[in-house]
């Protein structure tokens, strides 16, 4: 009687276990995690103060709404800024190195968190 109920109780446990953790996916749920990337890039257009389009490197450590590895190729993309960031200190052509923030949870899922002007010798690697 009591190899059953422990046993019981041990299923319960590990099927109330089964599918947490950051990576997980079961049901087809967006993972949980926000994660952080440092990209480079160059400025394409601002508007409003709060967003910019940013051509920049591929980013070979991507991880899609699943947590799977996603290698994203190079690319122009559109991107808010984190609140106050000053992102009109920015111009049109400036070459930054950049955190994205990617929260799957959060709509728009990617967000620039900060930005640094790219180091003078450090050339972009664009196309690819």
């Amino acid at each position: 009687m009591k190899r059953r109920i422990f046993a019981a109780l041990t299923l319960l446990l590990l099927l109330g276990c089964a599918g947490e953790g950051p990576s997980s996916n079961l049901g087809g749920e967006a993972a949980a995690e926000v994660a952080a990337y440092v990209v480079r890039g160059r400025v394409l257009e601002l508007w409003d103060g709060e967003r910019l389009a940013i051509r920049h490197e591929p980013i070979e450590d991507f991880r899609g709404v699943s947590g799977d590895l996603e290698p994203m190729a190079a690319m122009s993309m559109r991107f808010p800024a984190a609140a106050g960031l000053g992102v009109e200190s920015l111009a049109v052509g400036d070459e930054i190195r950049f955190e994205l923030s990617v929260d799957w949870q959060r709509r728009p899922p990617h967000q620039i968190e900060s930005f640094e002007p790219l180091p003078e010798g450090e050339s972009l690697q664009l196309s690819r």
